[in-house]
């Protein structure tokens, strides 16, 4: 996930858009890259068009960046997120975009495939290997200190391209959820992306009532 999850000392938020929320002092010196998704093209006319349309592509990036930083900073949230990345292969991004539409009451639109692949090829050329090399560098920081300056780099750059997945997420089309109730159908939408095997399962319903906020055992929504 996001340099901003794992092993970030600092947990850095950057916001360089007056629309996120500034809800932590030490996110202001963080850095954000403006990346701008392009919106997909026209939808099969035999689904509803997205209920967001009229929006601007960069308001909805700032919302799901600002959700994302809200639900990633909550106690107890990297460790869940770490083992569903490390252990079960989950991408943390696209389980952030999911909640985050499922509180919208929005689900992914099953034909938007092609366009999914395509950020996932995102995440595999760009992210995935610059945290790999972030974290093949932390045990040489141990031996060798000069280095810090190029781990928090490399630190940075991850940052952007998690960023960047999280844009390109956000333009994609989205459809009105099946049913209201946002954490149902926040696991409906995972099994759409993947299979849940059973093993998986209850970490995911944990994490995801833990993020949404009408969940049963939801945490509250941070104030600013």
């Amino acid at each position: 996930m996001p340099t901003f999850w794992p092993s970030c000392s600092t947990r850095s938020a950057p916001s360089n858009s007056r629309r996120v929320p500034r809800c932590r002092a030490s996110w202001r010196n963080a850095i954000m890259p403006g990346s701008r998704a392009r919106r997909m093209g026209a939808h099969s006319t035999s689904h509803p068009p997205p209920v967001w349309s009229a929006m601007p592509v960069d308001d909805l990036s700032d919302s799901l960046w600002a959700y994302a930083l809200d639900r990633y900073a909550r106690p107890g949230v990297e460790a869940e997120c770490l083992r569903l990345q490390d252990e079960h292969g989950w991408d943390i991004c696209e389980l952030l975009w999911v909640a985050w539409l499922s509180e919208r009451r929005l689900r992914p639109d099953p034909e938007a495939g092609q366009a999914l692949a395509t950020a996932r090829h995102w995440r595999h050329t760009m992210t995935v290997p610059l945290r790999s090399r972030r974290r093949e560098l932390k045990a040489e920081v141990s031996r060798h200190p000069r280095l810090e300056p190029l781990r928090q780099t490399l630190k940075q750059a991850e940052l952007q391209a998690e960023r960047e997945m999280l844009t390109r997420l956000a333009a994609l089309p989205a459809l009105a959820a099946a049913t209201d109730a946002a954490l149902e159908q926040a696991l409906d939408s995972c099994r759409t992306l993947r299979e849940i095997p059973p093993e998986d399962y209850p970490p995911l319903r944990h994490l995801m009532a833990r993020w949404i906020i009408d969940a049963p055992d939801a945490e509250p929504k941070a104030t600013c």
